[in-house]
């Protein structure tokens, strides 16, 4: 019986992959402590993995399978594999960006980007020659040209199917019209998936929609109506970011709307995937000064570097939003009492 004890979490990913790929029999993971995801209390267990699969969970003291690699994981917690479910494949270091996934717990990604290069690194990673999680080549994005419509749209979702790609990703510009055209043509070869910000979130579950991206719906429907013309004037001269300060300064989170749609996205068990890490991007260090071209926080409105740079008196947690004026150091402080709900 051979036995194990990884020097560090980053270490146990890799050489538990190792293990799994070129240790003969069974591996058992002895001392650890288990989080299984369910709400069961934590407790130590042993567990069982052959091949690929866990065999077993057995209770800890155990005895473990003859012949087994026994690996001692005391002091450490074990969970069940983390997933990415968007991951954008860019830049020259793609094969480390991977193994640092590995090596962060996460076991299965949905991968943005051309098929044929998610495929081949899919290949490379089951094949053992790179370290890295389990990929499903989500696609590229459907960017369709000005005028485009339906049947446009119809024909970059048969191609997206074509190629094997697991989402048909739509532009955040997509109207509710196109998003019921896209739903339909997918049908069950893929699922429809989008930042959506034309289209409300609660029209988007109606009108079938499989996945939404982003951590809040980003539509002056779900804000009160004198603060809507507030979030258009800042989406129409400031881009985005400012845009979604603005909504979150002025969305009432009482709101009749945002209940029924969570009640919309129950019921037709929609995932959301809230990508919040491009949204403390945005909010630290991405703005830019449109006067002076400088970097400036998007939380608390101070040219900076990418640490958030409070102003005396300031504190970076508290809730700010911008004024709609493109300077960095102009800004208000939001609304102290919740607003009353109205359309």
């Amino acid at each position: 019986m051979w036995h194990s004890r990884p020097s560090s979490i980053a270490t146990s990913a890799f050489l538990l992959l190792a293990l799994a790929s070129h240790a003969p029999g069974e591996i058992a993971l002895q001392g650890a402590v288990v989080v299984d995801g369910t709400g069961r209390e934590p407790r130590r267990v042993t567990v069982v993995v052959r091949g690929e699969r866990i065999a077993a969970i057995l209770p800890a003291g155990s005895p473990v399978p003859s012949g087994a690699t026994v690996v001692d994981l005391a002091g450490r917690t074990l969970i069940p594999g983390l997933s990415d479910a968007y991951w954008p494949v860019s830049g020259a270091s793609v094969h480390a960006a991977l193994a640092e996934l590995l090596g962060a717990g996460v076991t299965s990604v949905r991968a943005i980007g051309p098929v044929s290069q998610v495929t081949a690194l899919r290949h490379a990673v089951e094949a053992g020659a790179l370290p890295g999680p389990r990929l499903t080549p989500a696609g590229e994005p459907i960017r369709l040209g000005a005028g485009a419509g339906a049947d446009e749209l119809r024909g970059e979702v048969r191609a997206r199917a074509r190629q094997g790609a697991a989402w048909a990703l739509l532009d955040p510009s997509t109207p509710p019209d196109l998003l019921r055209a896209a739903v339909a043509e997918a049908g069950d070869a893929l699922d429809v998936a989008g930042p959506l910000w034309r289209t409300p979130w609660t029209a988007a579950a109606r009108g079938g929609i499989d996945v939404l991206l982003g951590p809040a719906p980003w539509s002056e429907y779900y804000l009160p109506a004198r603060e809507r013309e507030r979030f258009r004037a800042a989406l129409s001269r400031e881009g985005r970011a400012r845009a979604q300060i603005e909504w979150l300064g002025s969305v009432d989170v009482g709101n009749p709307e945002l209940d029924r749609l969570i009640r919309w996205l129950r019921r037709r068990r929609i995932t959301v995937v809230p990508q919040l890490a491009a949204l403390a991007e945005t909010f630290h260090g991405k703005l830019r000064d449109a006067r002076s071209g400088r970097s400036c926080c998007g939380w608390c409105g101070v040219s900076t570097t990418g640490a958030c740079a409070s102003p005396p008196g300031r504190a970076p947690a508290a809730r700010r939003q911008a004024v709609s004026t493109p300077s960095c150091e102009s800004w208000r402080p939001p609304a102290s009492p919740p607003r009353r709900w109205s359309r």
